[in-house]
């Protein structure tokens, strides 16, 4: 059997930090070499302003909020060049006060059939106990969240949530959100504990942080992708019976 076929999916990269929305536009990008022309001309924008700024670039949608700037993207052959646009953007802003970055990617796909539907939420979720204690009946998966500690020396932890779709009938949403707090640490955890969900160490706005951003969207972007291809085929197998 091929490769599980998903759909609806979206790719974003978020960074927090201080921005000035109303300074971001189609042609504050193009002044600074980072959109060609045709995605100049053929940008769209939904608002400008101090407290907002969204517009459409190309297969690029940007959001900007005064503690915010995210890039997504829909189109999977463009993932590559909206990390890049994120680059260009936090290079051409050398002084810019960032704390934390994220990676995120989603999609829904639907299984080959209604058993293995259920099968990933059994899976994920095993129902009998609740059944046999009479506490629920008929209980059903609604939201599965984990978390693990980074695979890297970078502070953050790694995120998937699995879903029944909102969006297609019987099918499976999986999200995966890679969460940098963009600091270098000694070491990880080795140990689930009372600080395991916060292994994050800190939030803090600082620009010393920039350097950092530059280095994570460099070099574990890669990780990030493959990571989130696992993750989403790892599911689909749940289906099947399969943890490959």
């Amino acid at each position: 059997m091929g490769r599980t076929e998903f759909a609806l999916y979206e790719l974003s990269i978020v960074v927090r930090g201080a921005f000035m929305p109303h300074t971001l536009s189609p042609q504050w990008l193009a002044s600074n070499q980072l959109i060609g022309e045709d995605d100049l001309t053929t940008a769209k924008i939904e608002v400008i302003s101090p407290e907002i700024t969204i517009f459409h670039c190309g297969a690029f949608r940007i959001q900007v909020m005064p503690e915010v700037l995210q890039i997504s993207t829909s189109d999977l052959a463009e993932t590559e060049r909206a990390r890049d646009l994120m680059i260009g953007i936090i290079r051409t802003l050398p002084y810019a006060p960032l704390s934390v970055l994220g990676f995120n990617s989603s999609a829904h796909f639907t299984p080959d059939s209604e058993d293995e539907w259920h099968a990933i939420g059994d899976r994920l979720v095993p129902k009998q106990a609740w059944e046999d204690q009479q506490i629920l009946n008929l209980p059903g998966m609604v939201d599965v969240t984990l978390q693990g500690v980074r695979p890297d020396k970078y502070g953050g932890s790694v995120q998937v949530q699995v879903q029944p779709s909102a969006k297609i009938r019987a099918s499976v949403f999986v999200s995966v959100n890679d969460h940098f707090d963009l600091t270098v640490v000694d070491s990880q955890p080795t140990q689930r504990g009372p600080d395991f969900r916060n292994s994050s160490r800190t939030n803090e706005i600082t620009a010393d942080k920039l350097p950092v951003a530059l280095e994570v969207l460099t070099n574990e972007w890669n990780s990030f992708k493959n990571r989130a291809d696992k993750v989403m085929e790892f599911v689909a197998n749940m289906g099947r019976g399969r943890q490959s």
